[in-house]
């Protein structure tokens, strides 16, 4: 089916113009459009993106409506993907509104029309999202429109400013996004995945997924070049987070060194202000008790030089003797208790707090 397939492909491509419909419709009854939704939505991408000029062709299909409804719905499916393909969201929503009138009974072009709300503003993501869910339901299991409605989830998580929203939105996106890559494992499904584990902040886990989808892109579709472009970018992206997470942590972890090196400075600091102040102490009582020798010693030489007599200049000395010393005493008490309350003082270490 696959050798056909191609071959019917490549034949679209190469006949004269007066064939083309005919091998059209072959390609168009390869697939049931109802029961095998999925199989049917990649033959149209094949044909879209191997086939030159095919819009036009699709076009003037859609317009005949003497045309099959069967043969009118493929032509909608492969010309809405190549515009997709080709990022003209507006004409593929065009010639899906021509076939308006049969998304009831073929869920598969409601999916296509959710499609083209990709890449939109806010307004139509959130439009986007609606008519996702409603092909979803109808045409699950089926990767494609799992993953597109994965995808529109992460566009609009990328938007939300509510954090909580926005980790929802991902988290079913990543459910998705999963089911849709174990029923069929392609590159664009991975490409997304990467951006919700980005998004998530599992960066390794982002940076895996968007090596496979690297590696595992269709590079005969006409937009590989568009794709592999958006798939690196991601991939650059994702190293700047994981760059800047390092630094982060680099930083975090300087500031804790710092802090602890400033904790500990403040500690000596304090042991030599405590030993400066007990050294200080020491330095003015001895000082203290030396002055008060030499002036002991200066009143014995005045007293005597006066005509005291020995007895009278030893009782003089004595007293005055006895009131310097205990001046020197009370005064070492009381600056002792002056340097604790100083040290005890609230404000003493009000730059700790912080």
């Amino acid at each position: 089916m696959i050798d056909s397939t191609d071959q019917l492909i490549l034949q679209l491509e190469t006949a004269p113009e007066k064939d083309k419909l005919a091998i059209f419709a072959r390609l168009a009854d390869i697939f049931d459009p109802i029961t095998e939704a999925r199989r049917y939505e990649i033959l149209g991408v094949q044909v879209a993106t191997r086939t030159t000029n095919i819009v036009p062709f699709c076009l003037s299909i859609l317009a005949n409506h003497d045309a099959g409804t069967e043969l009118r719905v493929f032509a909608a499916v492969v010309g809405a993907s190549a515009c997709r393909r080709n990022r003209r969201r507006s004409e593929g929503q065009a010639i899906l509104r021509q076939v308006k009138d049969l998304e009831q009974n073929y869920p598969i072009l409601l999916h296509l029309y959710a499609i083209t709300f990709r890449g939109g503003e806010p307004a139509e993501l959130r439009r986007g999202l609606r008519e996702a869910e409603q092909a979803y339901a109808r045409l699950r299991p089926n990767s494609g429109a799992a993953h597109d409605l994965a995808a529109f989830l992460t566009d609009l998580a990328y938007l939300e400013d509510d954090e909580e929203i926005a980790s929802n939105n991902l988290q079913r996106a990543l459910v998705l996004v999963n089911e849709a890559i174990q029923e069929e494992p392609r590159g664009r499904f991975y490409y997304t995945r990467g951006r919700i584990n980005r998004k998530l902040g599992n960066l390794e886990a982002a940076k895996s997924d968007l090596e496979v989808a690297i590696e595992t892109e269709d590079s005969s579709a006409i937009d590989y070049r568009h794709r592999i472009t958006e798939y690196i970018l991601e991939s650059s992206l994702v190293d700047a987070d994981r760059a800047t997470q390092h630094f982060q942590r680099r930083a975090a972890a300087a500031i804790d060194q710092s802090e602890e090196r400033i904790i500990r400075l403040e500690t000596r600091v304090d042991e030599a202000s405590e030993k400066f102040a007990g050294t200080q102490l020491q330095i003015i009582s001895t000082l203290a008790f030396f002055a008060s020798i030499l002036a002991l010693i200066q009143f014995a030489a005045l007293t005597l030089g006066k005509g005291y007599n020995l007895t009278q200049a030893l009782i003089l000395v004595g007293a005055l003797g006895f009131i310097l010393f205990s001046a020197i005493v009370v005064g070492s008490l009381m600056l002792r208790r002056g340097m604790k309350v100083q040290e005890n003082s609230p404000n003493r270490h009000k730059g700790h707090g912080g």
